[in-house]
């Protein structure tokens, strides 16, 4: 019976564990590029450009390093 706890735990312990790195993993930008259009994106958004024109504004920003 002490045996079957200690491996249903061990079990537990290693979902646990695969849970916590999958997430930290796919957790964060892919790129220095994915997350320029991130912050781009999001401050354009801010400043009352539609979804379609922060996209645009956006992509091109970080693919040339100006705002146009």
């Amino acid at each position: 019976m002490k045996n079957d706890n200690k491996i249903i735990i061990l079990a537990g312990a290693i979902i646990l564990s695969a849970i916590i790195v999958a997430y930290a993993i796919m957790n964060k930008p892919v790129s220095s590029l994915d997350d320029c259009y991130y912050k781009v994106y999001k401050a354009y958004k801010g400043e009352g450009y539609d979804d379609a024109g922060a996209a645009t504004t956006a992509r091109r920003y970080c693919l040339k390093g100006v705002a146009l």
